[in-house]
């Protein structure tokens, strides 16, 4: 079924929808390296021909009678590809892409291809239609194209199907599963709602936005660091945790948290794992375009053994926390959406202090096509950097030769963030050298 013109945004699109307008979040970013330097006219042109086949990526968002509409614009704006040559550090170069912001109704896209030194292929999105998996699969298509192969035709998922799994059903979920799965801020502002009513949140200006009373200057720069693991370290932690039935991903977040924890005067850690719903729709969906996010809420307590001896039943109840009837669950909780406004859902997390979370974000083993005479042999993420979001972002991308992983971090924690990142690397370092 191809992509219906002139859409509604759902309720999850229309959270992310006013989080732009409000000025608290960036473009996130994923990247991929190719394995040699690709002329700017044939990036374009394989660009453009993405473009017309894709019509997800031909969409704005435009506010028609009340109603947020995605119409497709007229034509490709120029605007959308940009080429830089730079000898900046990649922290560096991430830091000033997420400076890139996108403006809804008007005839331009909600993305943009930057290529630095016509090798590395940049794409920043907005959330509202897009997700992390979105814009590798987007990368993924222009190197099919780029390698004179025909790419998938264009789906959008079964709206049957998809509203199945993320229909209000939060009077159905048991006290104990809300407690364990629901976000902490959506429970809360779900029960507010019921009792109070919020003030209409008034924006300074564009760059400041009201908290605590106070002022507070809004800045996408914030901390960046980049650990990459090569390949041979990379099976060796992905063989480890094989031997305890638990994947990387778990084995990643149980090393965050003993790093997190000495940093963190309470016992507890939040941590936060976004998840692919494309993984639990049919397959022919897998590689659909658009926006498909839920999260796995932790609340976890680190054990007080060394970063040498692993917890293993903690990192199985992580592991286990990531199985599919979890995740079914989760995407459910989307539903109690319909139950707030979402605008002032926002307003109301803005105007509270953030929630010290460490958020782990994994898009997995992407296909680099290194059979191909033009491939990537190596991608890389990196989140929003949002004002409501999590303390510490991490965002993980592998190809076939490396995994890099890019670790933001908000102003509130800045004093922190080295201290963060020498005792990660130390733990990292620590579980190496024991294989």
């Amino acid at each position: 079924m191809v992509y219906q013109k002139d859409q509604e945004l759902n309720l999850f699109e229309k959270f992310h929808y006013h989080r732009n307008e409000l000025h608290v979040s960036s473009c996130f970013i994923v990247g991929m390296n190719l394995n040699k330097k690709i002329e700017s006219k044939k990036i374009t042109n394989a660009l453009n021909q993405l473009y017309n086949e894709r019509t997800k990526l031909r969409l704005n968002i435009f506010e028609i009678d009340g109603a947020y509409i995605a119409k497709e614009l007229d034509n490709f704006p120029s605007t959308s590809i940009q080429f830089i040559e730079s000898d900046e550090p990649q922290t560096t170069t991430l830091n000033q892409l997420h400076e890139t912001t996108f403006e809804f109704g008007i005839q331009q896209t909600l993305w943009q291809i930057v290529v630095v030194n016509n090798q590395w292929i940049y794409i920043l999105c907005e959330h509202t239609l897009y997700d992390g998996t979105t814009a590798a699969l987007i990368l993924e298509d222009l190197l099919q194209i780029l390698n004179n192969n025909e790419i998938s035709k264009d789906l959008n998922p079964n709206e049957f199907e998809f509203n199945q799994i993320i229909k209000p059903s939060y009077l159905h979920l048991s006290s104990k599963i809300t407690e364990v799965f629901a976000p902490k801020w959506l429970n809360s502002i779900v029960n507010y709602f019921k009792t109070n009513s919020l003030s209409k949140f008034e924006s300074l200006e564009p760059g400041w936005i009201v908290e605590n009373g106070g002022h507070k200057e809004q800045t996408f720069h914030t901390e960046k660091h980049i650990i990459s693991i090569s390949s041979n370290d990379f099976q060796k932690l992905k063989n480890l945790g094989n031997q305890h039935c638990v994947k990387f991903t778990s084995l990643w977040t149980y090393l965050n948290l003993i790093s997190f924890a000495k940093l963190q005067n309470d016992n507890n850690v939040n941590i936060t794992i976004p998840f692919n719903i494309r993984s639990i729709l049919s397959s022919e969906y897998r590689k659909t375009y658009g926006l498909f996010v839920a999260a796995i809420q932790l609340n976890l307590i680190p054990p007080p053994s060394s970063s040498s001896n692993i917890d293993w039943d903690l990192c199985q109840f992580i592991n286990n926390s990531l199985q599919k009837s979890n995740m079914l669950k989760s995407c459910e909780l989307i539903g109690m959406l319909s139950y707030v406004n979402p605008l002032n859902l926002l307003e109301n997390l803005i105007s509270n202090p953030r929630i010290p979370t460490l958020e782990i974000s994994n898009l997995g083993l992407r296909d680099s096509k290194n059979g191909f005479p033009i491939y990537a042999n190596e991608f890389i993420f990196s989140q929003s950097n949002n004002l409501i979001g999590a303390s510490i972002m991490q965002s993980l991308a592998s190809s076939n030769e490396k995994v890099n992983i890019v670790i933001g971090c908000v102003p509130e924690f800045k004093d922190n963030f080295q201290s963060f990142i020498k005792e990660l690397e130390n733990t990292l370092k620590e579980v190496l050298n024991g294989l």
